[in-house]
């Protein structure tokens, strides 16, 4: 008897740590300029919900990370080109400065400037949009920007 006691007492904080953790992600979504995606992005990692507010935004800067590496692959399977040329250089600049610095800022608690660092990896993506005009990687080059502003919202929750 004393070990359902001891199970229904440990069954208890563990369904209270897993509502909470839910808690802190619908309260860094709920203002966000895309609520689903912001909840959905921060709930993607497996672990995530047991992170604090760094873990979640190391999550989601993480994803920004993932995808500019996957459009940088569609952009080296274009055929070379001035466009291909720049948007390569763009989003080189993204994974390798901006996105890295942003998730240094952000573990050194300086989150203006960690929102500032993934900004400029949104801008760099519509240097991309902007030098190749309507082409396939149009919708990829607003995905990631719009990822990007998303990730950002959240890094604003922790300066209000």
């Amino acid at each position: 008897m004393e070990n359902k006691g001891l199970f229904f007492l440990l069954l208890l904080i563990f369904c209270y740590m897993k509502n909470s953790n839910g808690d802190q992600i619908d309260d860094i979504c709920k203002k966000n300029l895309d609520p689903n995606l912001c909840a959905n992005s921060l709930r993607k990692d497996p672990k995530g919900s047991s992170d604090d507010f760094k873990g979640l935004a190391n999550t989601i800067l993480n994803q920004c990370l993932n995808n500019a590496k996957e459009n940088l692959g569609q952009v080296q399977k274009l055929a070379p080109n001035k466009c291909q040329q720049i948007c390569i250089q763009q989003y080189n600049l993204c994974i390798n400065t901006y996105i890295p610095n942003s998730v240094t800022q952000l573990r050194s608690d300086q989150f203006t400037q960690a929102i500032g660092s993934i900004l400029q990896s949104g801008d760099r993506a519509l240097t991309c949009e902007d030098s190749c005009g309507q082409s396939q990687l149009s919708q990829k080059n607003n995905d990631f920007a719009h990822l990007v502003l998303v990730s950002a919202d959240v890094l604003k929750t922790k300066l209000q």
